[in-house]
């Protein structure tokens, strides 16, 4: 919702809409994601470079013209990928692997 709205107000044709030349989607989903990680305390400095990173170059003053929001789509989607990659490795460093998965336990009951 948030983000329908805020690429609204930044791009649309409505008259009360800025009209800026910037990729909306890109702009308004790097900033919710960047505010949910603070808002859970769980901001880390992969976030800030992957989402920050999105954020300039939604940002940046030259998608004038067509509609770019499917770039934004695109380029959000490898965000979130990329993020994915890095939250999972976070995750398996903080906890490591579960027992058992490292090859010497043999589970296999005779």
């Amino acid at each position: 919702m948030v983000v329908v709205g805020g690429s609204t107000l930044l791009r649309s044709n409505a008259s009360w809409s800025l009209g800026l030349p910037v990729n909306a989607t890109a702009v308004t989903m790097s900033l919710v994601v960047l505010l949910a990680y603070a808002a859970g305390r769980a901001l880390k400095a992969h976030h800030v470079i992957i989402w920050g990173t999105i954020l300039a170059v939604g940002a940046i003053p030259l998608w004038d013209g067509a509609d770019p929001s499917n770039i934004g789509l695109a380029t959000v989607g490898v965000a979130m990928m990329v993020n994915g990659v890095f939250d999972h490795l976070l995750f398996v460093r903080t906890f490591g692997a579960p027992a058992g998965l490292d090859g010497t336990e043999d589970n296999a009951r005779a």
